[in-house]
């Protein structure tokens, strides 16, 4: 019985990056696992997938509410409080930006899972590769 993955990406199959998921998705050990791709962000143009992979847009389709649900609960985490006493803390705008969009799009995959329950109940792997 083939495995179930759900990879999760920041753009595949959306855009030219992330170049190195289409090798991935290619091998010859992918033929045995049904994979899910699961991007968080759209881009204009989108590559095909190999016949083992699915792809699931619930993340880049996420409802406005869903959005603001995972963006207030990010502003009000106690993940955002520990971020200034972090180990290195953040030091410049783009690390800062990185760990409050790090906690929001958990916040928001979170719900996205939660609604689809029925989607991921069955996986074997949940696997980024952030």
């Amino acid at each position: 019985m083939a495995g179930t993955i759900f990879l999760f990406t920041d753009y595949y199959p959306y855009g030219k990056e992330e170049v190195f998921v289409d090798n991935e998705l290619n091998s010859s050990a992918a033929e045995h696992y049904d994979i899910y791709v699961v991007p968080f962000r759209k881009r204009p143009g989108i590559r095909p997938l190999p016949s083992s992979a699915t792809l699931v847009e619930d993340v880049v389709e996420a409802s406005f509410f869903t959005r603001a649900r995972a963006m207030l609960r990010t502003i009000f985490s106690r993940h955002m409080l520990h971020v200034p006493f972090e180990k290195p803390r953040p030091s410049t705008l783009r690390h800062w930006k990185n760990a409050v969009g790090g906690i929001y799009r958990g916040y928001l995959l979170y719900y996205c899972i939660k609604k689809n329950r029925h989607l991921y109940r069955d996986a074997d792997l949940l696997y980024s590769y952030w």
